[in-house]
């Protein structure tokens, strides 16, 4: 490991500050992500929606506050990273379940949000858990989840499912 890399935990110093930017940055375009998912309705009008999508959201905005509060206090960025990152979890497990039960996506597409939520419970913090510290390769996949949100929203078309309205659910 190199001393760049031992350093992005230690406040105070220039990686854990770029690391805290690019982070927050990083957190940004996953907003942008459960916006676009939201916008494009994809995991239908129904509760599991409506509650799911505005979830995720706040959580992600709590994260990027967090990169950045962090910065000038390690403790109550915690705080408020741990509880953006399960908000975010339980949104997108809400969100993708809401996208199951709607059926506008086909394929590897339809299973990426569910994928990001339950993310983090099965995998981010276990690897927090088993190491006792921040697991960067646990945030790099979560990342990775993240990616391929944004590349399944980029061409919706291609599995996109046009569905009549499901009687008494409000998704369609």
């Amino acid at each position: 490991m190199t001393l760049a890399a031992t350093d992005l935990g230690r406040p105070g110093t220039g990686a854990f500050r770029y690391g805290g930017v690019l982070l927050a940055v990083g957190q940004l375009l996953v907003v942008a992500g459960v916006v676009g998912l939201a916008r494009a309705g994809i995991a239908g009008t129904g509760w599991l929606a409506k509650l799911g999508l505005p979830a995720a959201g706040v959580g992600c905005l709590l994260i990027c506050v967090a990169q950045l509060v962090m910065q000038f206090s390690v403790d109550v960025g915690e705080v408020i990273i741990g509880t953006g990152t399960p908000l975010t979890g339980l949104g997108m497990i809400l969100a993708g379940a809401g996208v199951l039960r709607a059926g506008r996506w086909r394929g590897w597409r339809r299973f990426v949000p569910l994928a990001c939520g339950l993310y983090v419970f099965v995998v981010l913090y276990p690897a927090e858990a088993l190491t006792g510290a921040v697991s960067y390769p646990a945030i790099a996949g979560w990342y990775a989840c993240w990616l391929l949100l944004g590349v399944a929203l980029l061409d919706t078309e291609a599995d996109w499912v046009t569905l009549p309205a499901m009687p008494g659910t409000g998704d369609g």
